[in-house]
């Protein structure tokens, strides 16, 4: 299990309204996870 996937969970959970930073924040941990996966792990997230 990746701290990334789940460090952008804990993020969206602590800031209800995520400001746009954050938002670009989320996105770069969801590519780097996502280039993870692409490693051989199962995508949980449906990313491609």
């Amino acid at each position: 299990m990746s701290r990334l996937g789940v460090t952008a969970r804990e993020l969206a959970r602590r800031d209800p309204p995520p400001s746009e930073e954050q938002q670009g924040l989320e996105r770069e941990l969801e590519a780097a996870w996502s280039v993870e996966t692409n490693n051989g792990v199962m995508d949980h997230w449906g990313v491609e």
